[in-house]
């Protein structure tokens, strides 16, 4: 093979990697997202902070109301580009447990939240804090 197939076989090779490298780096949700949840015309901002962990992901979830103070995500899955998570929380002695399905676009998630066991819901919006 001469030296400059050579060069251009190694030029290609580095260039998917490249690519291929950047598109893990794009798909990992790890970081800070900011937003707020809603409940009837209500909100309330949210901060996230999501950390890769094995095959999935770890996180806090805190609001400015302080029904979450720094609650753990549980129950995290990602199918495709919908995200799932559970995580709890508590007003006045009162503790109850959310489910959030938020769609991945961008650097954006939109979604609705839920209580388990009660039927209260709203809308979820957050965004990577640049």
């Amino acid at each position: 093979m001469s030296k400059s197939l050579s060069l251009l076989v190694l030029a290609g090779f580095l260039a998917c990697m490249g690519t291929i490298a950047g598109a893990q780096q794009k798909n990992d949700l790890s970081g800070t997202w900011l937003g707020h949840a809603e409940r009837q015309g209500n909100l309330d901002n949210l901060t996230l902070v999501l950390t890769k962990k094995d095959n999935t992901y770890a996180g806090v979830l805190t609001d400015e109301m302080g029904m979450f103070q720094s609650s753990e995500i549980k129950k995290f899955v990602q199918k495709g580009d919908v995200i799932i998570f559970e995580f709890d929380g508590g007003n006045g002695g009162q503790t109850f447990t959310l489910k959030a399905e938020l769609k991945l676009s961008g650097e954006t998630m939109k979604g609705t939240w839920a209580m388990i066991g009660v039927e209260d819901s709203g809308t979820m919006e957050l965004a990577r804090k640049k």
